[in-house]
């Protein structure tokens, strides 16, 4: 469950999809704050061992044939979730990244939601009634890296999987112990809901509540760095993006422009908002990719 591979930057800040037989080692500077998180990480699997060991494998899901919509939120996209009453009218699988959980169950169940943030700030996304009442039949799929605490509050079925972690050695390491398969993240939890989506044979994918930007500074999740943000043009006007959402940005545009070009998978945005536009993603409403991909 991986695609035998990883994104690299070139020197000329170009991503670039290199098999794992042609990577070689890099050295990079690190940082205590750096340790001490890989340090929880390898914590949290640990105490999950117990958990993952006896869960569902992912390779087990069922193949999804047809389309997926991929639906997660943020401070920038709040505001066009007035269109999501749409996916009362979908049939098709939805895959829902962990903080737009609560809002999408008012619609439609989705039939997976995703986490890997070893945050316990993750917790308040499943601390609900109406989370925990609409998980029992709703699939978590988690990172064996998640806070354990996290992964209690979810009542329905798990699935855990491996991110990849500072270097294959550690990671597989992590599949040897877990049996949770290794799959790539992108760095945040939209991208690897996108991937999931592809490895459980999706086609097209949607993809909804994904900005990767703010539409005003005050938005932004990073304002600590807001020195770091710049403004720029978007296909629905400007948009302001920070180096973290930026780096989101490229990782999935990425994968999208290698699936589509090497595995013909389409993607669309059906947000009509954002950054995540290239000449690799189709530009539909909510209500269009609805109507188009029913089962």
């Amino acid at each position: 469950m991986s695609l035998n591979g990883l994104y690299v930057t070139t020197e000329k800040g170009e991503l670039r999809w290199r098999p794992y037989e042609e990577l070689r080692p890099d050295i990079h500077v690190g940082s205590f704050s750096e340790i001490a998180r890989y340090v929880e990480w390898l914590q949290n699997v640990q105490v999950n061992l117990g958990v993952t060991l006896a869960s569902r494998q992912i390779m087990e899901l069922p193949k999804i044939k047809g389309a997926a919509l991929i639906i997660d939120k943020s401070m920038a996209s709040r505001k066009y979730f007035e269109q999501l009453p749409e996916i009362k009218n979908y049939n098709g699988t939805i895959i829902c990244c962990d903080r737009a959980v609560y809002t999408v169950i008012e619609h439609r169940r989705p039939d997976y939601v995703c986490n890997l943030d070893s945050s316990p700030l993750c917790m308040s996304f499943f601390d609900r009634p109406d989370v925990k009442a609409a998980s029992a039949d709703i699939t978590g799929v988690f990172s064996v890296t998640t806070n354990p605490l996290t992964i209690r509050l979810w009542h329905g079925p798990k699935t855990f999987f491996t991110p990849y972690l500072l270097g294959m050695q550690l990671t597989k390491s992590i599949v040897d112990a877990t049996n949770a398969p290794y799959m790539q993240t992108g760095g945040n939890v939209a991208t690897f809901a996108y991937l999931l989506a592809y490895n459980l044979g999706a086609n097209p994918i949607g993809l909804f509540g994904i900005t990767n930007g703010y539409e005003t500074k005050a938005e932004s999740e990073y304002a600590q760095a807001l020195k770091f943000h710049s403004q720029k043009e978007g296909p629905y006007g400007p948009y302001w993006q920070d180096p973290v959402y930026e780096m989101y940005n490229n990782e999935i545009l990425a994968y999208i422009s290698y699936l589509r070009r090497t595995e013909k998978i389409k993607t669309v945005n059906t947000m009509k908002a954002g950054l995540l536009y290239s000449k690799d993603v189709e530009d539909k409403s909510l209500a269009e990719f609805i109507k188009e991909n029913q089962e």
